[in-house]
């Protein structure tokens, strides 16, 4: 296989299925990709192995790479006193997060690259993230004369290390039910209402708190669903937002929102998509309900038309995972628009309405791909990018028009003037060298992408979403074998990360939550039994044995590879929520649609075993303290009543269309005729199956409530659960 640049592979990474590996295969240092070959080098030379994480859009990554790795001289150093293992941290996340333990524990902080210098025993011993090549250069060699020369203290240092990390905990186990009430007040102490976001301490940055949104949303009371809104507002109509082409990048560099870290994950969109489109809907009817539903769908669409994946017979494999921040003009200027462009592309009077509207200014045109400075993009050319970069909430607030409280004939004429514009746009920008996609399927983000397109189904996005949504959860019961002997619900045939590497938490957690979620947009109780047998796969190999789960199983063949020198357990969220509470979702969802008490008690072991660390880091555990909101209020909606009765099929779709994405909604007839084998089981079916008059029933553990039989009694049903979740 050749490499990118058309080179012969120098090292052993080419053919990893990993975009990031690939990038590496033609670098003159020897890397070895994660595996045993590695671990049997360093024992034969006696030396120490550095392990270097990465990922495929990771700017720094890719400056490092140009300073140092690609640099014949340093790769000469790192090839005679080390052993180098390159790892794309989204193929290994195991991996990568007992090393970012380590980077947290020495260091207080980490990032990537993240470069770990191990033992033969996997141990750590140091990290650092980015250096420049002469502090790398000399680094090294130090390291090398301590292996040579002081053995036992590197020996000291990473058994310690491994001893703190360990021994690691947040107390004793306990209740978990004070921790909304504080993750509301940490809400509340960090919001920046001038610039709705949570600030990040000293730091200007500013990310997308996709659980915590999720979480004030639906629990947060008055007080946290305005919080939510304004962030979700604030970031639609900022630099964060891509208005041309639709998704949102990694993060704001300055607190405004203005300019963005500009690469797009897959992992941050699929949870945008599905809290917009829910946000639409609690917003209700207006220009802002409307454009919080069209960043939902343009982000929708963003998956559709640049993410999605076929094979070379065009058959649908899967979403892709990333979009590289960097591309052949330096950072950012793939999506920069600066006016005289505009003027070229859309004529003076749409250019001079849009600049105004989306606060463009500054002159001149974009940087030649030879004047801009990759390893440096906010320095020089790109200063006048940033104002390129449309962005409605200016310095001096919104255009007086640009969003009226209430829908008017003027506002919904800008809106359709916007749109076309932003399509002509598109069409331009297609023109341009584009950044590079990270063509890797992986299990836990394409989960991440049905849980989202089903909310956007269910929340007023259309057919379209629904068909992609249902299209994505058949592949992945299919990959994984979920369906087969339909009437079982034992074991799945195996999941996996994606091919060859075994599935992490992660994968299990959100494919489990994702199925369920889907369940809840098409009623089809096969998604039930396929979530069922990833559920049981987890506990079957992740369960810690005290109610959490590791990140990552044991071996079942004791000659398998695994120098881990300790399996994780994901104790926070990070942009995504953390694997076991998105399993712990799944179990709770679970236990409302089968009544199943399995199910429960796995909810209950989790809460209990995870308290102390929702306690002591509410911000951290968002989607920990969902869980224990869901928990405490575990309802279920049965739709009963004919199958073919139009009034049954009204009272389903406006209960699926209003009821929060943990609410589920079973349609008692039609659940009973697709999988009677299964469904039979179901204890809030029980007595509810054949009734002749279309009815909602909102049930708890086995009691229903008394039936609305309209949709005005179902609404008024539907409200009254809302508040009180809330």
């Amino acid at each position: 296989m050749k490499s990118m640049d058309g080179l012969q592979p120098r090292n052993r990474l080419a053919d990893t299925g990993s975009p990031y590996l690939e990038q590496h295969a033609h670098n003159p240092v020897h890397w070895h990709p994660w595996g045993p070959d590695a671990f049997k080098e360093a024992k034969e030379r006696n030396l120490p192995i550095l392990v270097s994480i990465g990922y495929s859009t990771c700017h720094w990554c890719h400056v490092m790479a140009r300073e140092c790795f690609e640099d014949a001289s340093t790769a000469d150093v790192m090839n005679s006193v080390q052993v180098n293992v390159k790892v794309d941290r989204e193929q290994h996340p195991g991996v990568d997060a007992v090393y970012m333990e380590a980077a947290q524990a020495l260091n207080g902080s980490g990032g990537w690259p993240l470069n770990v210098f191990i033992d033969h025993d996997g141990r750590p011993f140091l990290v650092v993230t980015y250096l420049p090549k002469e502090r790398w250069v000399g680094l090294i060699r130090e390291i090398n004369r301590l292996w040579r020369d002081e053995e036992t203290r590197i020996a000291d240092a990473a058994a310690a290390l491994a001893s703190h990390l360990e021994k690691q905990n947040f107390g004793e186990a306990s209740s978990v039910r004070v921790a909304p009430e504080k993750l509301l007040e940490t809400s509340r102490s960090h919001f920046d209402s001038k610039n709705p976001g949570f600030a990040m301490g000293n730091s200007p940055m500013k990310f997308p708190p996709s659980q915590t949104i999720d979480w004030l949303l639906e629990h947060g009371g008055d007080e946290g669903r305005e919080m939510a809104l304004d962030i979700l507002t604030a970031m639609m109509d900022s630099g964060l937002h891509d208005r041309i082409g639709g998704g949102f990048h990694r993060y704001s560099v300055d607190e405004r929102w203005r300019v963005p870290h500009f690469e797009k994950m897959t992992y941050d969109n699929a949870q945008l998509m599905g809290v917009y489109a829910r946000a639409a809907l609690l917003t209700g009817p207006g220009m802002l309900g409307n454009d919080l539903l069209a960043a939902a769908v343009s982000t929708a669409d963003w998956f559709l038309r640049e993410m999605r994946i076929t094979d070379d017979n065009g058959v649908f494999r899967g979403y892709a995972t990333a979009v590289d921040a960097d591309d052949p003009l330096g950072e950012g200027s793939y999506y920069a628009w600066p006016p005289s462009e505009l003027f070229s592309v859309l004529g003076e009077n749409d250019a001079r309405w849009i600049a105004q509207r989306w606060n463009i200014s500054g002159d001149g045109g974009l940087p030649d791909a030879g004047s801009a400075d990759p390893a440096h993009p906010h320095s020089g050319e790109f200063e006048p990018v940033a104002s390129w970069i449309p962005h409605p909430r200016g310095a001096g607030g919104y255009p007086e028009s640009y969003r009226p409280a209430e829908s008017s004939e003027s506002g919904r004429r800008d809106a359709e003037r916007e749109a076309k514009i932003a399509s002509r746009l598109l069409a331009a920008r297609r023109n341009r060298p584009s950044p590079v996609r990270d063509d890797k399927i992986l299990t836990d983000q394409n989960a991440l992408v049905l849980e989202g397109l089903s909310r956007l189904a269910r929340y007023g996005g259309g057919d379209t979403y629904r068909r992609a949504a249902l299209e994505l959860a058949d592949l992945m019961v299919d990959r994984f074998g979920l369906a087969e002997t339909a009437g079982s619900v034992g074991p799945a045939a195996g999941i996996y990360r994606t091919d060859g590497i075994e599935a992490y938490i992660t994968d299990y957690g959100y494919l489990a939550m994702a199925l369920t979620g889907v369940y809840g947009l098409s009623g089809n109780p096969l998604y039930v039994v396929a979530a069922e047998k990833a559920a049981r796969e987890a506990v079957g190999r992740l369960a810690t044995g005290d109610g959490a789960y590791y990140g990552t199983p044991i071996p079942a063949d004791e000659s398998g590879f695994d120098d881990l020198f300790k399996r994780s357990v994901e104790d926070f969220d990070g942009a995504s929520p953390a694997g076991q509470h998105a399993l712990g979702i799944a179990f709770a969802r679970l236990y409302t649609i089968t009544g199943n008490s399995e199910w429960k008690a796995k909810v209950d072991a989790l809460l209990e075993a995870r308290g102390p660390t929702a306690q002591a880091a509410p911000s951290g555990t968002a989607s920990l303290i969902r869980l224990a909101s869901i928990r405490e209020n575990p309802d279920t909606l049965v739709v009963a009543g004919p199958s073919d009765h139009p009034k049954t099929h009204a009272l389903l779709a406006e209960t699926r269309r209003t009821a929060g994405p943990d609410l589920l909604v079973v349609a008692a007839d039609s659940a009973a005729a697709d999988l009677a084998d299964v469904t039979a089981s179901w204890a809030e079916l029980e007595g509810r199956i054949g009734l002749e008059k279309p009815q909602l029933l909102v049930c708890r553990e086995g009691f229903c409530s008394l039936p609305a039989f309209t949709i005005e009694e179902a609404r008024a049903r539907l409200e009254q659960l809302d508040r009180r979740s809330r």
